[in-house]
């Protein structure tokens, strides 16, 4: 996982919530969608899609930050980041719940279980990523809205759509004589 991040190009998603089912059907232990639903406790997404505008949504995941605050306000230890450019884990058997981790966070991209129990939060589906595939959220999203890679892609993704739209308002600006940034 090092130095691997993911990535969102808002402009793709439709708001379908695929990503948001996927992952809980990912981190459950019931072989399907209709064995998860007659579960006592239904399975939680670590990623959620949030309206943002009238036609607009965006899913929200963990950054996976170098310094996580979740890390560092959980007062039982059950957030660790292993290093640089690793994900932070939860360790639910270690959650007592307290939340302050969600709070904690910048992001908003830490969540509580369907009973408010224990927090949980995106771990990049690290079966997965052993197996060779991607999280599922990125796997399932049917606009490709979602993204896995390397560091070194996604600030080269990050560069290029800034240019994109620098240059895109500059010839906004252009054709009504706007010259200000």
């Amino acid at each position: 996982m090092a130095n691997r991040a993911l990535w969102v190009e808002p402009d793709k998603c439709l708001g379908c919530k695929t990503c948001e089912l996927e992952c809980a059907l990912a981190h459950c232990e019931a072989g399907d969608l209709v064995e998860a639903l007659q579960l006592a406790l239904r399975p939680a997404s670590r990623i959620k899609v949030v309206a943002v505008g009238a036609n607009e949504a965006l899913p929200i995941h963990c950054r996976q930050c170098e310094r996580p605050r979740c890390v560092a306000v959980c007062p039982v230890g059950a957030l660790t980041k292993a290093g640089p450019g690793e994900a932070v884990l939860l360790d639910a058997d270690k959650c007592t719940g307290c939340l302050e981790c969600v709070k904690a966070c910048p992001f908003e991209a830490m969540m509580v279980t369907p009973d408010g129990t224990k927090a949980v939060k995106c771990d990049l589906c690290p079966a997965r990523l052993a197996e060779g595939l991607e999280p599922a959220c990125v796997a399932s999203c049917p606009t490709e809205a979602l993204h896995f890679g390397e560091l070194g892609e996604v600030a080269r993704e990050a560069a290029r759509r800034a240019m994109q739209l620098l240059r895109a308002v500059k010839a906004a600006q252009s054709a009504t004589g706007n010259t200000e940034v």
